[in-house]
């Protein structure tokens, strides 16, 4: 849970724009992604150390997919990257023009937090400490998000990303909740939607509690019942 230590404390300076400062010329509701690769799509670490935290949680997963890591520390499937591979300058730019916070199952939820209010809400604000990193900061929630690996998730000769999200509520500061999630595709994608691999629960020092995602969605339930009513109480 260290990654927790990297992604929370970081101060939030830029104000996230709105929707309408999307490109919608350029979105395309035909979009299909292309495969890229007719061999193995290289894996690209971004963020080593949060790359070993992901494999020590789904190993079988990571196994299924042909990536070792090899005695010289690199990862494979190894190779080139392809002219046609979509690789973007700031991976944190692209999720805070196109990501979708709502694509997947969290604390973000509830009735009072959609998508549209997400993306032209003026409390949400982001910092790019460096090319893979988003920062933001809702009225109650904080949340983190690093891109830090790309590979071919889905096995289909397209490069997806890897990322890890942080979230922690102003009703219980102690509770540190961390969602493992792929973006299949994205480049092919209008808004980035995400799935949810899994999800960790950490409340002080403990030890942090694994949650497939079926477990995480009966556990977000309860969570946002407790949030919620926790901040109520703060409230009153």
């Amino acid at each position: 849970m260290h990654i927790l230590k990297k992604l929370i404390p970081f101060c939030c300076l830029l104000l996230l724009v709105g929707c309408n400062s999307l490109d919608l010329g350029k979105l395309n509701p035909f979009n299909s992604a292309k495969r890229v690769y007719d061999d193995k799509v290289p894996v690209q670490v971004l963020d080593e150390y949060t790359f070993k935290e992901f494999i020590a949680l789904f190993p079988d997963a990571v196994k299924k997919r042909g990536i070792v890591q090899r005695d010289d520390g690199r990862f494979e499937p190894l190779g080139s990257l392809s002219d046609k591979d979509y690789t973007p300058a700031s991976y944190a730019e692209e999720l805070r023009q196109r990501f979708d916070y709502l694509s997947f199952d969290s604390v973000l939820g509830e009735e009072s937090f959609r998508t549209a209010q997400l993306h032209n809400n003026n409390h949400w604000s982001s910092i790019k400490p460096d090319a893979q990193t988003l920062n933001t900061d809702a009225i109650v929630i904080r949340c983190s998000y690093l891109v830090f690996a790309t590979l071919d998730w889905n096995n289909n000769g397209i490069r997806d990303w890897l990322v890890v999200t942080t979230q922690n509520h102003k009703a219980n500061e102690s509770l540190n909740l961390t969602f493992w999630l792929v973006i299949e595709d994205p480049e092919a994608q209008d808004f980035l939607s995400a799935t949810l691999l899994g999800m960790e629960e950490q409340n002080g020092i403990g030890q942090a509690k694994f949650y497939t995602p079926k477990e995480a969605e009966k556990r977000l339930d309860l969570l946002r019942v407790e949030l919620r009513d926790s901040l109520r109480k703060q409230k009153s």
